[in-house]
């Protein structure tokens, strides 16, 4: 497992250098406005594709994993054809809908209806990314993380030069009219890696039929939820926005929010990544055995801790300074909102690993009521607190939510006799008090005084993080070491 986190990571490393880049050139000619403009109407593109995907990406992994176990091609070729038959209909009917609500979302959330057409490419797009979604699905059914690794990497360095090449021609359309090659050509690089692992069955096990697409919907139901309750909590934040401060206003406010949310979710990207990838299927794998999961549980959750805490806790001591580095001086003012979204990113070390293991348990009606629950939760809190703080109430109303979510698993799953052990809760319990050490000095002693203290408490923390890791959970310093140095650019 960490041979896999570490390939993928090193992946997610290039391809967020590439997304450096490429935000910094796009930023620089957009600024925040023009940002928060192509972020209305991405956001209004994601919420169609989840919603109409049905968690279908989801379910295609856990099935790919379940039939990869059984050693029978026939299985592994019946789970693509259903899942891609049922992805080609789920992405025509997300373009037909965003199509025609295209003008209604111009006029309201952009204020202009006469650019509706900006709508159109992202329902395009649509057509393509629930099979791109597949795609990429089995491979992570089949834990393929070198292939998974390549693939972000090509698809990420193409599109980057796509995407700043339409800004530079076309301004904020661009952006938008980005949408469109980007899935066509992530989807033709994950082609090209899918076709070597898919067995092709002559005849078919049997024939696909609109049975199969319900069945694996249903069960896609239960992920689809956590999907579209993030998806449309995030839409509304932006909708929030823009109802509170005006178009006008609103437009430079979300550009500030998107890219304190980007930066904030670029890191947690690594291990949420590796995690579908390897940890999941082998958690769906070993589900009816308790003391296995307690032990993939407790180790992938002291593993993301190690790797996920120090470079979390750095960031947001230095959300300023990366945001005029890696945007421009006009979004440095959205550093405060990063720090509290990089705090609620801290507590999902902690969640990711419990949430995998909800899933991989659960039928689809308890991970829906869950993620139902902690939907509600995300979207009343954004509202109530927007109105209190402004935009800044969003970054706590998502460090609310992700803390209570934390609990709320906490407890289903002890129940169930899979938890966290002693060493591994007073792990998390160091890490909080760090966690809220941090975020307090960085908020009330602004500049390098409190950059200072911040760097010493983390410092502090890290140490003491890789002795206890090497004494007490039986993992390699060595190879955590060796691991971040894997992170770091090759000369």
């Amino acid at each position: 497992m960490l041979k896999s986190t570490s390939t993928l990571a090193g992946a997610k490393v290039i391809t967020i250098l590439i997304s450096i880049v490429r935000t910094k050139i796009v930023a620089s000619l957009l600024g925040p406005s023009g940002i928060g403009l192509v972020n209305l109407v991405t956001s209004s593109t994601d919420l169609a594709r989840v919603f109409f995907a049905c968690g279908l990406d989801s379910a295609t992994t856990r099935r790919v994993a379940e039939a990869s176990g059984s050693d029978d091609p026939r299985l592994l070729d019946r789970t693509f054809r259903i899942s891609a038959r049922t992805a080609l209909i789920a992405g025509f009917a997300a373009c037909l809908a965003l199509a025609a609500a295209s003008p209604f979302l111009s006029h309201t959330i952009l204020g202009d209806q006469g650019k509706f057409w900006w709508y159109g490419f992202g329902a395009l797009s649509l057509i393509f990314t629930p099979l791109l979604g597949v795609e990429l699905a089995f491979l992570q059914g089949l834990r393929k993380s070198r292939d998974l690794a390549l693939c972000q990497i090509i698809a990420s360095f193409v599109g980057a030069i796509l995407n700043i090449i339409l800004v530079s021609l076309m301004g904020v359309a661009g952006g938008v009219a980005a949408l469109l090659p980007l899935a066509v050509v992530s989807l033709i690089v994950h082609h090209s890696f899918l076709k070597r692992y898919r067995p092709v069955v002559s005849p078919p096990l049997e024939p696909v039929t609109a049975h199969h697409s319900v069945d694996l919907l249903k069960l896609g139901s239960g992920f689809a939820v956590n999907g579209i309750w993030l998806t449309a909590s995030g839409w509304l934040n932006l909708f929030f926005i823009t109802r509170y401060y005006g178009t006008a206003e609103g437009s430079h406010q979300v550009g500030l929010y998107g890219a304190a949310a980007t930066m904030s979710n670029l890191y947690i990207g690594i291990l949420v990544s590796a995690m579908a990838t390897e940890f999941y299927p082998a958690l769906v794998q070993a589900a009816r055995d308790r003391s296995h999961l307690k032990r993939l549980l407790n180790q992938q959750t002291v593993l993301a801790m190690s790797v996920g805490m120090p470079a979390t806790l750095g960031l947001l001591a230095l959300a300023p300074i990366v945001l005029q580095l890696l945007y421009s001086n006009e979004f440095v003012e959205g550093a405060e909102i990063m720090r509290w979204m990089l705090a609620a990113m801290a507590v999902r070390f902690a969640s990711c690993p419990l949430g995998y293991t909800l899933f991989a348990t659960s039928s689809p009606r308890v991970i829906m009521i869950s993620e139902l629950a902690m939907g509600a939760v995300m979207i009343t809190s954004s509202f109530l607190l927007l109105q209190v703080f402004g935009v800044i109430g969003i970054g706590i109303a998502l460090l609310a939510t992700n803390l209570l979510y934390l609990f709320g698993v906490v407890i289903i799953m002890h129940r169930r006799g899979v938890h966290w052990t002693l060493h591994t809760s007073a792990l998390l319990l160091e890490s909080a008090i760090v966690l809220g050490v941090c975020l307090s000095v960085s908020l009330l002693i602004p500049g390098w005084h409190g950059i200072t203290i911040c760097a010493l408490v983390i410092t502090a923390y890290s140490a003491h993080l890789l002795i206890l890791i090497q004494k007490e959970s039986g993992i390699d310093l060595a190879l955590i070491l060796q691991k971040i140095r894997s992170f770091l650019p090759k000369k």
